[in-house]
C-alpha cells in the first residue's frame, strides 16, 4: 500500500526544513507505533521540487511516496467464545465374570450415580 503526503510552502528553505520533519517523524518517531499497529514502512522518498504560480508570488511543494506493508489481525478472547460444555454419557451393563468383592470398590446403580453427578455440579 503507498500514499503520498504533499507539504506546500511559500518559502523554499521552509519547504526543505517542513519536509525534513516530515521525513524524521515518519523515519524516526512514528515508526515504532504504526509498527505496532500493523502498518510497515518499506520505503520513503521525497519528490523534487515544484513550483506553483500563486497570486504574485510562487507556492513550493514537495511529496513524499510512503510504501508500506500491512498486517492485520483479530484476536477474539476463549472467555466469551464457549458458553456451556455439555457431557454425554452412555452407559452399558457389562457382564463381570469372576466378581471379586474388594474392600475398595464400591458398586453404585445408575440412580445412584445420577445422584452423585447432580450434587457434585
Amino acid at each position: 500500500m503507498n500514499f503520498e503526503i504533499a507539504i506546500y510552502s511559500e518559502s523554499h528553505p521552509e519547504l526543505e526544513e517542513i519536509t525534513e520533519i516530515v521525513k524524521m517523524i515518519l523515519q524516526y518517531v512514528s515508526w515504532n507505533e504504526l509498527r505496532a499497529n500493523g502498518l510497515f514502512i518499506k520505503t520513503l522518498s521525497v519528490s523534487g521540487q515544484s513550483a506553483e504560480p500563486y497570486a504574485n508570488d510562487y507556492v513550493f511543494n514537495h511529496t513524499i511516496t510512503v510504501n508500506t506493508r500491512s498486517e492485520w489481525r483479530v484476536e477474539i478472547p476463549i472467555d466469551n467464545v464457549i458458553e456451556k460444555i455439555v457431557f454425554y454419557f452412555d452407559v452399558v451393563k457389562t457382564p463381570i465374570p469372576h466378581h471379586v468383592s474388594s474392600p475398595n470398590v464400591q458398586s453404585l446403580r445408575f440412580d445412584q450415580i445420577i445422584e452423585v453427578a447432580e450434587i457434585s455440579l
